[in-house]
């Protein structure tokens, strides 16, 4: 997550090089300290182009609704020209749901930082059970983390065995294509599904049945 500093820095040099600054903020809303937000781009920066949506924030993937903000009014008419060349219009009926969405997000996104908060308590419990098979840092600004798998097995066949045998979904770094965090045992864990304890239950359960001992709290042993 980047610091105001560093944003301040990024923006500046995008100004001094006139160059355009695209910024993913797809999940702008889910600070889990709202003192962490960024200014947008298309605030900050008259060549910032920032892209949002109902998807994250919101948890409305479905509606497949999202927008461009600029201030560059060129810029954003040749995106709209574009856009007719393909899609024209998206669903009137996930438009109409995405405006309702949008009047009522502070309720929204309030209970989706509720749950997120909850899930992120709750998967630290069982890392803390099992701290030589799973390691994680919190995310401060999303519902979607990049937990480690400790043991040395190769993640991928470790996600495939978990959903084989537990029903347990995960996926491993390498669906992703980076090499680096696959190598390092990373997987995607989603912290936006009201279900997510009763998976981590699963998880653990699969876990005990494969030899791993959780710890107990309280004896000192991390």
């Amino acid at each position: 997550t980047l610091s105001l500093p560093d944003w301040r820095d990024l923006v500046a040099t995008c100004r001094a090089q006139g160059a355009w600054l695209f910024s993913d903020e797809m999940y702008r809303f889910l600070e889990l300290s709202e003192g962490d937000r960024l200014p947008s781009a298309a605030d900050e920066y008259e060549r910032g182009v920032a892209l949002s949506g109902v998807s994250k924030a919101l948890a409305l993937p479905g509606l497949r609704i999202g927008w461009l903000a600029c201030q560059d009014t060129e810029l954003i008419a040749r995106v709209c020209a574009l856009k007719d060349y393909t899609t024209i219009c998206a669903s009137a009926p996930s438009e109409v749901l995405a405006l309702v969405a949008v009047k009522a997000a502070p309720a929204i996104v309030a209970a989706n930082l509720a749950t997120i908060r909850s899930n992120i308590t709750a998967f630290q419990a069982l890392v803390d059970e099992f701290p030589d098979v799973l390691e994680w840092a919190h995310p401060q600004a999303s519902s979607t983390a990049w937990p480690r798998l400790k043991t040395g097995q190769d993640v991928e066949a470790w996600c495939e065995e978990l959903v084989s045998e537990a029903g347990v979904l995960l996926l491993p770094a390498s669906v992703y294509d980076h090499a680096p965090s696959s190598a390092d045992g990373r997987f995607r864990l989603g912290l936006g599904r009201t279900n997510l304890p009763e998976c981590l239950s699963h998880l653990r359960r699969w876990l005990v049945s494969k030899g791993h001992q959780p710890r107990k709290a309280g004896l000192g042993l991390g």
